[in-house]
């Protein structure tokens, strides 16, 4: 059988109004495109808004987020306070493992699940993957996250490498075929990754 490639794209941190956009201008003018992405979230007791916050019907955050999660894309979760593995009290440090699991990645997964905290309806989210904040992790990270939540990719990003483009960056590219991925390394296409949007 023919095997075949692609491109799993992911959005980090709390930009639900420029995704929901984004992806709803793309369904009405290119309906042929039908691509599924994965929005890494961050902040969800401030910079989500819902009925809390004066965002309504189809203005709030969590309606948004709930119309691209039925339109085939995950939400998945970015910690509560978008505080990464390598900020301090953590510093990536061995022992601080499982207090960054229990400050930043259970709190968020908790409060995904509840929706939107003004409303009493099923508008929450179970994600399946999780996201470094700045993409800093370490084994002992990955393994307190992993053995304590219901998770099952844990998603890095390179930031060392600028010179090499993402064509050449083969710690991006991962096998599907017999292969299991418990953490998975992407790279960005912001300035801070210095890779241009042409590539």
């Amino acid at each position: 059988t023919l095997q075949y490639g692609g491109i799993v794209l992911t959005f980090d941190d709390w930009f639900v109004d420029q995704w929901h956009t984004f992806f709803t201008d793309l369904k009405t003018t290119n309906p042929e495109i039908t691509p599924t992405s994965t929005f890494f979230v961050a902040h969800w007791l401030t910079d989500l808004k819902g009925v809390n916050q004066g965002r309504y019907n189809n203005d709030s955050h969590y309606v948004k987020l709930k119309q691209l999660e039925n339109a085939g894309h995950e939400i998945a979760s970015h910690t509560v306070n978008h505080s990464g593995a390598m900020d301090s009290p953590y510093n990536l440090a061995c022992d601080k493992a499982t207090q960054y699991m229990t400050d930043e990645v259970q709190p968020t997964l908790a409060t995904m699940a509840q929706g939107d905290p003004g409303l009493n309806n099923d508008d929450g989210f179970i994600p399946k993957s999780f996201a470094y904040p700045f993409g800093d992790r370490s084994a002992f990270y990955d393994n307190a996250i992993k053995i304590n939540t219901g998770l099952r990719y844990l998603r890095g990003t390179l930031a060392t490498d600028f010179a090499t483009p993402l064509k050449d960056t083969n710690a991006i590219y991962h096998k599907r075929t017999g292969a299991t991925y418990p953490y998975l390394i992407g790279d960005g296409l912001d300035t801070v990754y210095q890779n241009r949007s042409e590539e």
